[in-house]
Order: structure tokens, then C-alpha cells, then sequence
């Protein structure tokens, strides 16, 4: 496809891949928001990972979207070049050239779990991973919650070490 012509210089430039259909726009016409993708890591940077996806390009795993119960910058560890991955796409945008995909998605929310299974004020177990003044109670693999001291009893409680 003739992309310019400099009559002045004399010199036409030209474009191949204008010849062919734009593998962005291909992509976001076959896969829709929640559909699950599979490819191989191309790359791993600070910010995530970059997954090989059908037509040659590649969407992001943003640390974010890694995992539900570890920080990004650990879960990232667990991950290689050249490894095959499975992901659900959250997001397409052609005109930036940009695919957001998340590993996380693949699962259920396990915090969103549990909410769903305790009602408000209802008991539930705990068990105290640690005390401060504030003590910080595990409830579940899929969640945490710090308890003030004053939640502790119905008197006045200095500091929850001691109660």
C-alpha cells in the first residue's frame, strides 16, 4: 500500500502490514470481555507478564491480576518465559493496541466466597496470628480482619495483649 509519495525527493514510501488485517481489531471481533485465551509468557517485567496470544500480539497479566491471596511481586516469581498459561481476558482496547488479561479470574474471589457464606454479625472462628495493642485475627485462607481492642469486651480494654 503507498503510504506517501514526495514528488520533491522523489521518493514513495510504502507499507506492508497496511495490507493485512489488523491483528487488534481481529482479536477484540473473536474474543469478548470474560472469555478464557491461552499462550505462552513472552515476557516477565516489573509490571506483569506479557502473554503470546493468537496474530503474533500479546496482552498483559498485570501483578494485580496474578493472584487473589499473595502480592503481586511474589506471585510473579512463580512464572517463566516460555511457560503456557490460560487467562480471562478483562479487557480490549484496538485503537491502543492493548489486551488486559488475568490469571487470578480463573478462580472465584475466595474473599467474595466467604462473604457470600458468613451473614453480618453472625460467629464465626478465629484464630489470633498477632497481638498489639490492635490484634489481628485469621479467619480464613481467604480472609483477614484486625480487631480493635475495644471490640474485644464490653469494659475498657488498655491494650488486647492483655485481655
Amino acid at each position: 500500500m503507498v503510504l506517501d509519495i514526495d514528488e520533491e525527493r522523489r521518493r514513495i514510501s510504502l507499507g506492508i502490514k497496511q495490507c493485512k488485517p489488523n491483528p487488534w481489531r481481529e482479536f477484540a471481533d473473536n474474543y469478548n470481555r470474560g472469555d478464557r485465551v491461552a499462550g505462552q509468557i513472552r515476557s516477565i517485567t516489573d509490571f506483569g507478564l506479557f502473554i503470546g496470544l493468537p496474530g503474533g500480539i500479546d496482552g498483559l497479566v498485570h501483578l494485580s491480576d496474578l493472584s487473589w491471596d499473595m502480592p503481586g511481586e511474589e506471585a510473579v516469581r512463580s512464572y517463566q518465559k516460555g511457560q503456557a498459561l490460560e487467562a480471562i481476558v478483562v479487557a480490549i482496547d484496538p485503537e491502543r493496541e492493548r489486551i488486559s488479561l488475568s490469571v487470578k479470574q480463573l478462580a472465584k474471589d475466595p474473599f467474595s466466597t466467604w462473604i457470600a457464606e458468613h451473614r453480618r454479625a453472625a460467629s464465626c472462628g478465629a484464630s489470633c496470628a498477632r497481638s498489639t495493642p490492635r490484634v489481628l485475627s485469621w479467619i480464613s485462607a481467604a480472609a483477614s480482619t484486625a480487631t480493635a481492642a475495644s471490640e474485644l469486651s464490653r469494659d475498657r480494654v488498655e491494650d488486647a495483649r492483655h485481655s
